[in-house]
């Protein structure tokens, strides 16, 4: 997960809501988890921190070039 630190101002990751104890316990600190209900309802069991996005615009160069 570290790999992505320098990419983003938030990181989530989104689970089945069977998987929100194991996630819990491995996700990294700073990270949201959002759970997904049988419905598709989403919710937030963690809310992520905000981080310092390092290579904002390099990031968003090459979204705009992807796009």
């Amino acid at each position: 997960m570290g790999e992505y630190a320098d990419y983003g101002d938030y990181f989530w990751l989104c689970i089945p809501k069977e998987l929100l104890e194991v996630a819990e316990k491995y996700v990294a600190q700073g990270w949201g988890i959002l759970v997904v209900d049988n419905n598709e309802n989403i919710r937030i069991a963690r809310k992520a921190a905000k981080r310092e996005c390092l290579l904002r615009q390099e990031t968003l160069t090459e979204a705009v070039i992807h796009s």
